[in-house]
């Protein structure tokens, strides 16, 4: 009975450090993860998330992706930004 127990415990310590390690990586690369559009703001050379684009419109912000303080708004038929592919 005693060893069913052990083997129990056992198997929750492993499932544990299993998660423990999936958590590590996931703190390690969530600031690579990201669901949206970046683009390259060609002025600057830098490459900025895009933020508060609403459906129908064609004006934008985006803010740097290191983020720091920099951040601009952006009409998108000017030729001053390109998509970051």
């Amino acid at each position: 009975m005693e060893k069913h127990y052990e083997d129990k415990i056992q198997k929750l310590t492993n499932e544990l450090e299993e998660t423990k390690k999936i958590l590590e990586i996931y703190k390690k690369n969530k600031s690579d993860i990201f669901i949206g559009a970046k683009i390259i703001d060609l002025d600057s050379g830098l490459k900025m998330e895009v933020v508060n684009l609403k459906n129908g419109s064609n004006d934008f912000e985006a803010k740097r992706v290191d983020g720091l303080g920099y951040g601009r708004g952006y009409h998108y038929i000017v030729p001053n930004w390109k998509l970051d592919q």
